[in-house]
């Protein structure tokens, strides 16, 4: 620990110490001190979208949800489709579907043929049985990434009820 605490001073920039430290405090239950390390890495590095997982993550663990879901959205703000994805499953987890495809749709718009993206907005389509439109999803994924479309776009003809369009 002290030797981490050291190499933090000497390079403060430097986000492996802060990360060791949390993981080792993780490891020992003892959260607050991790949510400590990760609130002076992020400090240094705002913009760095593990960070602000790692803190969403902690902090739904805690039950503070408000604090998690800030960071989430910070996660997006990147500009990275993970954390785009991550935040809208945030509220998908919590009951709220249509701000889930909301965050997606508006990923969808900044970031048209990402896969990860086109198969999480599909999927959460589907499971709101909005069929037509996860399967315009799907048709485009299939069109970007050939091969990946496919299955998904014949599970969402299939769920519709669409058997000949699913062969």
């Amino acid at each position: 620990i002290a030797s981490l605490q050291k190499a933090k001073t000497v390079k403060p920039d430097y986000l492996s110490p802060y990360l060791n430290l949390a993981n080792f405090y993780i490891s020992r239950g003892k959260h607050q001190e991790a949510l400590d390390e990760l609130l002076a890495a992020v400090a240094v590095a705002p913009d760095n979208l593990q960070l602000h997982l790692k803190l969403a993550a902690l902090y739904e663990l805690s039950g503070d949800t408000a604090m998690a879901e800030q960071h989430l959205n910070l996660a997006k703000e990147t500009g990275d489709t993970s954390g785009t994805i991550a935040y809208a499953a945030f509220f998908a987890r919590s009951g709220q579907s249509e701000k889930s495809l909301e965050v997606l749709r508006a990923g969808y718009l900044k970031a048209p043929d990402n896969p990860s993206l086109m198969a999480t907005l599909g999927g959460e389509l589907q499971k709101n049985r909005k069929f037509d439109e996860a399967i315009n999803i799907y048709i485009h994924l299939e069109e970007t990434s050939p091969g990946k479309g496919i299955p998904l776009l014949v599970s969402a003809q299939l769920q519709k009820g669409d058997f000949t369009a699913a062969n």
